[in-house]
């Protein structure tokens, strides 16, 4: 709630603090009760103590705990340090943890405490990426953004349906010509059409085996302009793996 139209709201209350007439006592009445509503929501909403909340009525449920460098930030975010006790006062030690829309992490790679744990996320995937600022002005980011997105929801959807991933990303768009078809194929496939980077490339795809011999991973990415590993702005890679921070950034 914005503090001008806080200030607007205790004006009315205000010029009707010395009613005269029953319509006056009426509407001092409505304004008071909604000015009332709306400080008892914001009073209660505390950020820090929600997430407080998140973790010790899932993770650490009946577990004593403390916490240390506990803090808020944009998006709905907290970070902090939590420390917890076994029934014989037994304790770990501290350790990160990040809680961000209700959903919790106690194992934080760096990238995410480094970005989602900063006044200035931009400024931090910029830092730690290369990638320049996503707005206005940088309509490629925007574009590659919106591919990647798009892409990766196809992908999760068939390996959704069929249990594995597709052999290349042109059959999320059409059946492949070669080879048995996946049983649970969605008819019509997964996207209209398989969009090129904005540099009229396609975007690479590489499945990731891991310890698994059907691959469930996978890496989706663009090369940049200059279609090399690494660089810095238009020249930046961006993946599959930073969607979350793009996402996070676009929610601010």
């Amino acid at each position: 709630m914005s503090t001008m139209l806080l200030s607007w709201l205790f004006e009315r209350v205000n010029h009707y603090n010395k009613p005269t007439t029953i319509t006056e006592v009426v509407t001092l009445l409505k304004w008071t009760l909604t000015l009332g509503g709306i400080l008892l929501m914001f009073g209660c909403a505390d950020p820090i103590e929600d997430a407080k909340k998140t973790l010790e009525t899932g993770l650490f449920q009946n577990i004593e705990v403390e916490y240390r460098n506990i803090q808020s930030f944009p998006g709905d975010v907290v970070c902090g340090e939590i420390n917890s006790f076994d029934r014989w006062g037994n304790s770990p030690g501290y350790k990160r943890f990040i809680v961000r829309a209700d959903r919790a992490s106690l194992v934080p790679v760096e990238n995410d405490w480094g970005i989602f744990c900063s006044e200035d996320p931009v400024a931090a995937l910029q830092a730690r990426f290369g990638i320049d600022p996503m707005n206005g002005k940088n309509s490629t980011l925007q574009t590659v953004h919106r591919h990647l997105s798009e892409l990766d929801f196809a992908l999760r959807q068939y390996l959704t349906d069929n249990a594995a991933l597709p052999l290349t990303t042109q059959e999320l768009a059409s059946a492949s010509t070669t080879g048995p078809q996946p049983k649970n194929r969605k008819e019509g496939g997964y996207i209209d059409k398989i969009p090129e980077d904005p540099w009229g490339r396609p975007y690479h795809y590489e499945k990731l085996r891991r310890l698994h011999p059907a691959p469930k991973t996978y890496k989706l990415y663009t090369l940049g302009r200059d279609g090399v590993a690494g660089g810095t702005g238009e020249d930046a890679d961006i993946g599959n793996w930073q969607l979350k921070y793009l996402d996070h950034i676009v929610s601010l």
